[in-house]
């Protein structure tokens, strides 16, 4: 996480939970960046289950992902897009490229990089439509991080990117749980439409995830009692295939 980002998260953490919690917050995360030498040894050993596949873990300097939700955020996401022509993948929430996986359409309404459109996810009108549409811990923000606050972009949005699939397409996101209530209420509602949805439950201080159920998770809190995520649940959507995919006309 950049010096940007840490700063906004503690003005935001200093209103909501107190003096207390932002300094107990970045001394976890100092203690945290000292430990990066061992923990890219220990990473490169350990594996987790999703979709009944196994991947490896994560672990990279950047966003210190070998201490947070990214490490297993970032394999699921690769493994989604394999095999996929990167023109026909969009990424919402410029997270990726990042890590070194770049060369499709990547839209963040915040983040200023080379090859990233600036724009409101409700407000992307390509003219195209995906075969893959990825978010990585970024639709939690969505209405949550507007002022005033908009909770009712967030359902917009996502009908909104369902709308963007190409027919056969498939629309993945990952979330952490107890940051934006209105995602967690949707959560707890069920997802519309959701084909697969996986939860993981973080375990103990080295940044263990397992899989779990919705109702292990549903109450946890952001950055308690660890930094950052303690549940995500993974998302995925997928549009019906249809026999004629010559014209693909964008739906705004």
């Amino acid at each position: 996480m950049i010096v940007g980002e840490l700063l906004a998260r503690a003005r935001t953490d200093l209103h909501e939970r107190g003096f207390l919690y932002v300094i107990r917050f970045n001394l976890n995360l100092v203690l945290t960046l000292l430990r990066y030498p061992v923990e890219v040894r220990v990473c490169r050993n350990r594996t987790f289950e999703y979709m009944w596949t196994s991947l490896p873990y994560f672990c990279h300097w950047y966003n210190i992902t070998y201490a947070n939700e990214r490490a297993i955020e970032i394999p699921i996401a690769r493994h989604f897009l394999s095999g996929i022509p990167r023109e026909l993948i969009l990424e919402v929430g410029n997270v990726l490229s990042h890590y070194g996986t770049g060369g499709h359409d990547v839209i963040d309404k915040f983040e200023r990089a080379p090859g990233v459109i600036n724009c409101d996810v409700v407000e992307y009108h390509p003219g195209k439509r995906y075969q893959r549409i990825v978010s990585i811990s970024t639709m939690e923000h969505v209405g949550w991080d507007d002022r005033p606050r908009n909770p009712g972009k967030l359902p917009q949005a996502m009908m909104h990117l369902q709308d963007l699939l190409a027919p056969g397409g498939s629309f993945l996101i990952t979330v952490p749980v107890g940051y934006n209530p209105e995602m967690d209420r949707m959560l707890d509602r069920g997802m519309p439409g959701c084909r697969t949805f996986s939860c993981y439950r973080k375990v103990g201080t080295d940044n263990t995830w397992l899989p779990c159920r919705w109702e292990d998770i549903r109450n946890t809190r952001w950055g308690s009692p660890y930094p950052y995520a303690t549940g995500i649940v993974v998302g995925v959507w997928e549009k019906a295939p249809d026999k004629d995919l010559t014209s693909i006309p964008d739906p705004g």
